[in-house]
């Protein structure tokens, strides 16, 4: 090699400040973006991603339906309603009247409370109204306060109603106010009278609830529909009145074993 030749090559190695190291020039390329302070945050506190044996195992949401009738059903059912209003999940699954929600439910009450009410619901009333019917502290359906005893019958309306509620225009219409209604659908109409007292010639008593719901069911129908109507309310009536007898002793019962 010249001298001309190796002087030219360590003038191009020869770097500015004394720097022996040669001078590279920057690729140009795509300028990085700037982050906001929103994604910055984003990127900072967010999780990193789960490894994959770890994004297979499953939550409590993923049980078979199995597990979750063994688990809840041995819980009270105070603890059954306060977990229905913990998520809509749980709601949605203790809410419903499927048969496998009405599993548990029933499940719970025979556990826990095997001497009353031993009767099923009766008909129309699932295991969750029968519960608080019959088990949960007696809370009035119109004032939402709570009480002991009533002096009325409330499995013929299937309502929780205190005294003093009963004993309020606003809420009931007594027998001799009926009178506004056809004479016709006077038997069609829900009743409850007082304990101990449970025989046709005791005082009525009606919920005005009931009375506007067969009043509007009456006159939505045409002049040909309303016998049937009537005869079909009339007889759906009467056997409710003698199936809630059962029921009626049931309390009888269980009141009088306290003592």
């Amino acid at each position: 090699m010249s001298n001309r030749s190796l002087n030219k090559l360590l003038t191009g190695l020869k770097a500015k400040k004394r720097s022996w190291i040669p001078r590279i020039n920057k690729r140009r390329g795509i300028k990085k973006k700037e982050l906001t302070l929103e994604e910055q945050q984003v990127l900072i506190y967010s999780p990193p991603p789960l490894p994959p044996i770890l994004r297979k195992q499953k939550t409590i949401f993923d049980f078979p339906a199995e597990i979750y009738s063994q688990i809840l059903s041995y819980l009270l059912f105070t603890d059954l309603y306060s977990l229905s209003s913990v998520s809509k999940f749980f709601r949605n699954l203790l809410w419903s009247e499927s048969e496998f929600t009405q599993s548990i439910w029933k499940n719970c009450r025979l556990l826990h409370n095997p001497n009353y009410p031993k009767l099923p619901p009766p008909n129309g009333m699932c295991e969750q109204q029968y519960i608080w019917i019959t088990l949960a502290k007696r809370t009035c359906q119109f004032c939402k306060e709570i009480y002991e005893t009533t002096a009325f019958d409330k499995w013929s309306v299937k309502i929780n109603c205190c005294n003093l509620c009963i004993a309020s225009d606003d809420y009931i219409i007594e027998e001799e106010e009926l009178e506004t209604l056809p004479e016709e659908i006077e038997g069609c109409v829900p009743y409850t009278q007082y304990i101990g007292y449970l025989h046709e010639n005791c005082h009525k008593f009606y919920f005005v609830q009931d009375v506007e719901k067969i009043k509007k069911e009456y006159d939505s129908l045409v002049e040909e529909e309303r016998q049937e109507w009537i005869e079909n309310k009339r007889k759906e009536l009467e056997n409710d009145l003698e199936r809630i007898k059962d029921y009626q002793m049931q309390d009888c019962e269980y009141y009088w074993s306290k003592f």
